[in-house]
């Protein structure tokens, strides 16, 4: 047995029970799983407590990929490592992933992986109901015609006006 075994053999039932403080945890097919031999096993990637919550249930040592992220964070890098779980560097050609993914499934082991590579980024926020619509202004009042002149008052026309006429070609 090596190490990664006897920390998952130990660690099994540990974080069974801490899964389950957290969660509800059903396990269907459990027993479809062969006891050895090479396996890869995929999964989607719901929640943080994923690989614990797999780990916990699966009856045999599982060999997990995860970020480098994850093993670059000091107190979860060396917690992972412990478990057996590999590096792969995400956005570019990890060639030594790889190598170490085939290498485990070859010897016969286990390899665990959530092949969208990260959880689901949550739901939007609800979107927030339109604003009410700005009022419009008032229309503008009504431009009426001026009045016509009153009817008995004769007008004088003077000799200026008769020019203004005749050059507008009245």
């Amino acid at each position: 047995m090596n190490r990664t075994q006897i920390a998952q053999t130990v660690g099994r039932p540990f974080f069974a029970g801490a899964v389950r403080l957290v969660t509800s945890l059903r396990t269907y097919g459990k027993d479809r799983i062969p006891a050895n031999g090479p396996l890869v096993l995929c999964f989607n990637h719901f929640s943080w407590l994923d690989p614990w919550a797999i780990g916990s249930q699966v009856p045999r040592t599982l060999y997990y990929v995860a970020k480098q992220e994850a093993h670059d964070n000091p107190i979860i890098g060396p917690l992972i490592r412990t478990f057996g779980t590999i590096a792969v560097r995400r956005g570019e050609s990890d060639r030594e992933a790889v190598r170490i993914m085939r290498e485990i499934v070859h010897r016969g082991d286990a390899l665990g992986m959530f092949p969208e590579g990260t959880r689901p980024a949550p739901p939007p926020p609800p979107l927030l109901p339109p604003p009410p619509p700005t009022p419009l202004p008032p229309p503008p009042p009504p431009t009426l015609p001026p009045p016509p002149p009153p009817p008995n008052i004769k007008h004088k026309e003077r000799a200026g006006d008769r020019a203004a006429q005749l050059l507008a070609g009245g």
